[in-house]
């Protein structure tokens, strides 16, 4: 099972760190008057990541990043925070502790996913099928959470029952 809980800890670490990307280039391009070469550091780190190199493709977050409030960018950040925290509490000796931190990172992220796809700009900025990969790794979470579950259970020895004879 430790490695199991590795696998699972190294997976939830990744998405936390890689789905932080968005929420703090969005806080990058807000800053962008403030600290101009930010939001340029930005654009580079999403179309690297997200973009896998297309020039065009961080602009077209422009206008979902200017309807994102500091709320949510913080709410979303804070979630990403969580997983990686959980991620760090499955290696270690109570690897329970993770599945209650990981349950409040993927309910706090399904909330601000759900303020985000309210806003009209969401149905713009993103295909359908971009859409539906939102469903999909909310899917797979679940499923990450259900292992993470299994593998922190605790294991007891069944007694047999036994007969007293006098």
């Amino acid at each position: 099972m430790a490695i199991v809980r590795g696998l699972l800890a190294l997976l939830v670490i990744a998405y936390g760190v890689f789905n932080a990307i968005a929420p703090l280039s969005t806080a990058l391009y807000k800053l962008k008057d403030r600290w101009p070469a930010g939001w340029p550091l930005a654009q580079k780190v999403l179309q690297s990541s997200l973009m896998r190199g297309d020039a065009a493709g961080a602009d077209r977050f422009v206008p979902l990043m200017q309807a994102t409030n500091w709320l949510q960018i913080g709410l979303w950040l804070l979630a990403d925070v969580l997983y990686i925290l959980a991620g760090f509490r499955l290696f270690g000796l109570r690897p329970r502790g993770a599945i209650p931190v990981f349950a409040v990172a993927f309910l706090l992220d399904v909330a601000v996913w759900a303020t985000f796809k309210r806003l009209p700009i969401y149905d713009q900025t993103f295909s359908a099928a971009e859409q539906q990969q939102d469903f999909l790794i909310f899917g797979a979470l679940i499923v990450v959470g259900a292992v993470m579950w299994l593998a922190g259970r605790r294991r007891t020895k069944r007694v047999q029952p036994t007969l007293l004879m006098e």
